[in-house]
């Protein structure tokens, strides 16, 4: 069942010089699974996502929750998503329906409460509930939408928010299909940065 939100969400045309850095360069490096014909999308007109999430699922009446969900204690959870570092933070969505809450904490629930996907904004906000994908200070995702003949295409960049990794950045292609299933389809390299870096 859909719920059928006021959505507020702005794309930003991407056209031009403006679309040569970064998008043209990420675009360009990019390594395809071998399933998919990077040709069928060389034409593909893009957009800048330039609203924070949750909004691209609908109006105020759809939250973003977290906690800090350990790593020993079973009783939290289930999550769309963890983050590392000293919590293991946990990330959920809850809608509000008069003084019912609904929880969203899967892929299964956020499929049967938002899709189909109709929207690039609901495209990328399925990436940003269940991906662990960069955001600027302001909570605006750092990522790019397109429509395509069998679905959206949302590329996104992997950057851990929290706990230790070797990996500063990394370029992240995925396929969103009008029913909301979340395929990976493209990546780029990794931008390495030595030592192990840790963020808490």
């Amino acid at each position: 069942m859909k719920y059928f939100l006021i959505l507020l969400f702005v794309l930003v045309p991407l056209s031009g010089a403006l679309a040569e850095e970064p998008l043209q360069k990420q675009l360009k490096g990019l390594h395809w699974n071998k399933a998919e014909d990077p040709k069928k999308y060389a034409s593909l007109s893009w957009n800048k996502i330039t609203t924070p999430f949750p909004q691209g699922f609908g109006s105020s009446g759809v939250v973003k929750k977290t906690e800090c969900a350990g790593y020993d204690d079973k009783t939290k959870g289930p999550y769309l998503q963890r983050a590392g570092g000293k919590c293991n933070m946990g990330t959920w969505l809850e809608i509000k329906k008069g003084e019912h809450v609904e929880r969203i904490d899967g892929l299964e629930k956020l499929k049967k409460a938002f899709a189909p996907v109709e929207n690039e904004s609901e495209a990328v906000s399925f990436v940003a509930a269940t991906e662990r994908v960069r955001e600027s200070q302001e909570g605006i995702p750092e990522r790019y939408s397109a429509k395509a003949d069998d679905g959206y295409l949302v590329l996104a960049f992997f950057g851990p928010p929290f706990g230790c990794s070797t990996v500063q950045s990394q370029t992240v292609l995925f396929k969103i299909s009008p029913a909301g299933e979340i395929e990976k389809i493209a990546l780029g390299d990794e931008k390495k940065v030595g030592p192990e870096m840790c963020r808490d």
